[in-house]
């Protein structure tokens, strides 16, 4: 049974590749280069590292990523405009809002703690209510970071100390929240059909 330390959430309009499941990573695709440094972070206490849905979008998806949603401990989503513009991201997100919901109280003054967001562009508005799920930010955080997002420091930054370092504090935060879940189980998911998104907003 995998044990992943993290659900990597990200939106498919995010990701630059000419192919979204080649087995060796485009030099360009940006989402997939920062999972794989995390994971180095993470992987030496959860081998399993953090799961992560290529999108595909065939045969069996839904039990495939159902399956990853139970096996994972923390929720790391990478917020952009495309990331709430997506119905399927926010179904993930929601699984961990429900999670969040039923572990409370947990972290300081009982906000939830399965939730950890990575800005990956600087999204025009945070939808209501995600904006709750903003747990253990760090000051540390380089300030190419906090005002450009992700993407600026893979982009412009990604050989400097100040990716290094956003990758490294990150991964600490990770497998602290990773180690407050518990022994290793498998976590009810509901059907994913059945699962109301929160965000984007309903269009007239």
């Amino acid at each position: 049974m995998p044990d992943y330390a993290f659900f990597f959430s990200y939106a498919s309009a995010d990701r630059i590749t000419p192919a979204p499941d080649a087995l060796v990573t485009d030099k360009n695709d940006y989402l997939r280069i920062f999972l794989d440094d995390l994971n180095q972070e993470v992987q030496p206490r959860y081998p399993d590292g953090g799961f992560f849905d290529k999108k595909e979008f065939r045969g069996l998806w839904r039990q495939e990523l159902g399956d990853g949603l139970a096996a994972s401990r923390v929720l790391l989503p990478l917020y952009s405009k495309n990331y709430f513009a997506s119905r399927h991201c926010a179904k993930e997100w929601e699984v961990f809002r429900l999670r969040s919901e039923a572990n409370r109280p947990g972290g300081p003054d009982g906000t939830p703690n399965v939730i950890l967001p990575v800005i990956w562009d600087m999204p025009p508005g945070i939808p209501d209510g995600v904006t709750t799920y903003q747990y253990m930010t760090n000051d540390d955080y380089p300030v190419e970071y906090k005002q450009n997002g992700l993407y600026y420091l893979m982009k412009f930054k990604r050989y400097d100390d100040a990716y290094k370092k956003f990758v490294y504090l990150l991964g600490r935060q990770l497998l602290t929240l990773a180690d407050e879940q518990g022994p290793e189980q498998i976590r009810e998911v509901p059907p994913f059909d059945d699962i109301f998104p929160p965000f984007p907003k309903k269009r007239c």
